[in-house]
């Protein structure tokens, strides 16, 4: 069994009474101490807003190029079905169209 861990630095908390004895229930129905039971509740918390947050700019990032493949794609069946070639103002400006089309339908407009 590995040597236990002393813990030396004390935090303190402020509660009410009522709070407290609620924290001691909780602690006692998970069978654990006082001190353990807070501290792995705020563990938990911590590692849960951590992964709703990274879950949440995966999203983002997949949103992001989901609108740049539709740009891409619009861009590149467009220029495909033209008979002609097209000047640098009017492919800008097809650009701008078609950019504007994906923050709508993605709404991410402006980035």
């Amino acid at each position: 069994m590995p040597p236990r861990k002393t813990k030396d630095v004390e935090i303190s908390v402020y509660v009410t009474e009522a709070e407290r004895n609620q924290l001691c229930r909780f602690a006692e129905i998970q069978q654990k101490s006082l001190s353990k039971f807070m501290l792995d509740a705020g563990l938990t918390v911590g590692m849960n807003t951590s992964r709703e947050n990274q879950t949440s700019l995966k999203s983002t990032d997949l949103t992001k190029i989901k609108k740049q493949l539709f740009v891409l794609c619009r861009l590149v069946l467009f220029l495909g079905s033209s008979d002609r070639q097209h000047t640098q103002k009017e492919m800008l400006l097809l650009f701008q169209e078609v950019e504007t089309r994906a923050g709508e339908v993605f709404g991410l407009e402006g980035e």
